[in-house]
């Protein structure tokens, strides 16, 4: 596991709406092409005591393996957002609230966390969490070749929010 922190003091939620958000993106990005190569990483954050956040000041984890989560869910519904993502909630074992933060225009998730999209994604997630999840959630992106790719982040844009109760630490499945 490796760590991205911004070197101002901010909270979690003031990090994921500035943009020093963007930097970080880029750099855990970065690390992770470097450190983790093929076998895939995840980047997440964890905001509140449901999703063992135990530090308050902002950070991001960059993580070895992949998780494919989302494709192992089961599809419920849209959810209805004032913005150019779509949301879409899905069902997952153990997890009471899951949620998919995606683009409306197709793209990958390297690109999506090397551009400011991933701070107009980020908004959209804080809101949705903000409605579905206000004790404590977790968001999430997993880097991981897609079909004919060499490179790690080249699956489909995305970024998970998991909460709506106590969440497994991060090092588990997701």
């Amino acid at each position: 596991m490796l760590l991205v922190i911004p070197t101002q003091h901010m909270t979690q939620r003031e990090f994921w709406t500035s943009d020093v958000l963007g930097e970080a993106a880029e750099m855990a990005v970065d690390m992770g092409d470097q450190h983790c190569g093929s076998e895939g990483y995840r980047i997440i954050s964890n905001f509140g005591l449901q999703a063992h956040q135990s530090v308050s000041h902002a950070h991001l984890h960059v993580i070895s393996e992949m998780s494919r989560l989302i494709e192992n869910g089961i599809a419920k519904s849209a959810l209805s957002v004032d913005s150019e993502f779509s949301v879409d909630e899905f069902e997952i074992d153990e997890i009471p609230f899951t949620a998919r933060v995606s683009p409306a225009e197709s793209r990958s998730q390297r690109d999506m966390w090397k551009s400011s999209q991933i701070i107009e994604a980020a908004g959209t997630a804080l809101e949705v969490a903000r409605r579905h999840s206000a004790n404590g959630f977790r968001l999430m992106s997993s880097f991981y070749m897609a079909t004919q790719s060499t490179e790690a982040g080249s699956n489909d844009a995305g970024l998970f929010l998991l909460g709506g109760g106590q969440l497994r630490l991060y090092g588990d499945t997701y």
